[in-house]
């Protein structure tokens, strides 16, 4: 269940917060790579998180360790309230509705996230951040309404969704992409503490890992290709300032694949209307008049 691609001898990319590239959320989030902590990178975390420990047993207020959160920031809450207080937090705020993520933005968010708790700044212990890594190298993937973010306040809701899954909660995504119910894994869940709830959903993971797809796949396609001139009839009307009117011929530029001979048949869209040719032949300038092509 759940296996996105083949990971056979992939490759390991280790997080550490700081040197995670565009590239390789995308290859992490389309099964291209495992992924991994540092050994000095769970160090830093434990050394964190004993550190957040020490300050809740001494009884120091601290948001969302030992008070409500938002407006109840000033209840005091029990630390043997802890767990619930956290997985509380998760179920009030899976609220996204809407068609789900597919299955490498879904993976694109889990691995922004988890680098960013990699830096160790969240005080949230290293076992909750590996098996999230665990999610990720296994292929299960959350199932993520599409619709529910704050944008810049937080992507709260999407990231909820996917951080219910670590408790045994929420859906997960099947091989045929459809939400099945996490427990069905028969996964023991974990049992979240002190501000880890907090921790996994109060950021922008979400739309940052989705950034990155969006960044990357135009830039993969233009390093393929090169730009070409399209002579040929439109075929349709197009539309300019409120007036119709019918283009007889134009020149377009597009980009195709690097290995198309000149001669080949494109289409290309101009102003919502579609023109039929061939790669040209001759000579290619740009327009501001640097030869482009021989």
């Amino acid at each position: 269940m759940n296996s996105p691609n083949e990971r056979v001898g992939a490759e390991t990319r280790l997080l550490d917060g700081e040197t995670l590239a565009i590239a390789d959320v995308v290859a992490i989030s389309r099964g291209a790579r495992h992924v991994a902590m540092s050994e000095a990178v769970l160090a830093t975390m434990a050394r964190n998180r004993a550190g957040l420990e020490a300050l809740a047993e001494r009884g120091v207020p601290i948001y969302g360790v030992n008070t409500g959160f938002g407006e109840m920031v000033h209840n005091w809450v029990d630390p043997k309230d802890a767990r619930a207080l956290q997985e509380n937090l998760l179920r009030s705020h899976c609220a996204g509705v809407g068609e789900t993520f597919a299955r490498d933005e879904a993976r694109a968010m889990m691995v922004a996230r988890a680098n960013s708790l990699a830096r160790g700044y969240s005080a949230i212990r290293p076992e909750v951040v590996s098996r999230l890594l665990d999610f990720l190298n296994l292929g299960i993937t959350p199932a993520i309404p599409q619709v529910g973010s704050l944008g810049a306040s937080g992507d709260l809701a999407p990231l909820a969704a996917m951080a219910i899954t670590l408790i045994g909660e929420g859906y997960v995504l099947a091989d045929d992409g459809a939400p099945v119910p996490t427990k069905q894994l028969g996964l023991p869940p974990l049992a979240l503490q002190y501000k880890e709830a907090l921790s996994l959903i109060n950021g922008t993971s979400a739309m940052t890992g989705l950034a990155c797809l969006v960044l990357e796949d135009p830039r993969s396609v233009a390093l393929g290709s090169e730009p070409v001139r399209i002579d040929g009839k439109v075929a349709g009307r197009v539309t300019s300032g409120g007036y119709g009117y019918t283009v007889k011929k134009s020149i377009a530029y597009a980009y195709v694949p690097a290995s198309a001979a000149a001669g080949t048949p494109v289409e290309v869209e101009i102003f919502g209307a579609w023109v039929s040719g061939e790669i040209a032949k001759e000579p290619l300038y740009d327009p501001r008049g640097d030869k482009i092509r021989n």
